[in-house]
C-alpha cells in the first residue's frame, strides 16, 4: 500500500468535483462513452482494450464517488495488475481541504526508492491539481 496526504487550498467540494470530472474524462478517453456525474456517484463499471506486453488485453475498471463520505474509489484490473485507488477528502475550511490518496496494487513494492518516487510524484500531481482548480475558480469569478 502506498499513501500520500496533502492539505490543499481548495474546498472539499471543488476537489470532489475535479475528481469526478477527471473520472468522466478518463472513461470517455478509454471507451468513447461519457457517463454523467450521477453514474459515477452510483458506481460506473466499464471495460476497454489495451496492449500489455505486446498482446491485447481487456481491462475492467470501476469508479464510484460518495459525496456524503467525500470519497472517490477507482479499481483497475488488466489480469496482470489489480489496483485500487482511493481519494478521501476532509474539509478544513471554506477554501481548504485535506486529501488522503491511497493506492493498493497486486504488485506492491516496499523499496525506499519506490516509496520516495511515489511521494515525489504525488506532491507534484497534487500541486498541479490545486493550481488548476484555483485558476479555474478565478476565471469563473471574473
Amino acid at each position: 500500500m502506498a499513501q500520500y496526504e496533502s492539505d490543499l487550498k481548495v474546498s472539499a467540494e471543488e476537489m470532489m468535483d475535479f475528481l469526478i470530472q477527471q473520472s468522466i474524462a478518463e472513461i470517455d478517453a478509454h471507451t468513447g462513452k461519457k457517463p454523467s456525474e450521477k453514474n459515477i456517484e452510483q458506481g460506473y463499471r466499464y471495460t476497454y482494450h489495451k496492449k500489455v506486453h505486446g498482446s491485447d488485453c481487456i481491462v475492467t475498471a470501476h469508479a464510484k464517488a460518495d459525496r456524503e463520505k467525500m470519497e472517490l474509489k477507482s479499481e483497475y484490473d488488466d489480469r496482470t495488475i489489480k489496483a485500487e485507488m482511493i481519494y478521501a477528502i476532509k474539509a478544513l475550511g471554506e477554501n481548504s481541504c485535506h486529501v488522503v490518496y491511497t493506492q493498493n496494487t497486486s504488485q506492491e513494492t516496499s523499496s525506499f526508492l519506490a516509496k520516495h518516487i511515489f511521494q515525489k510524484q504525488m506532491k507534484k500531481q497534487f500541486g498541479r491539481v490545486e493550481k488548476y482548480i484555483i485558476e479555474h475558480r478565478e476565471k469563473e469569478n471574473v
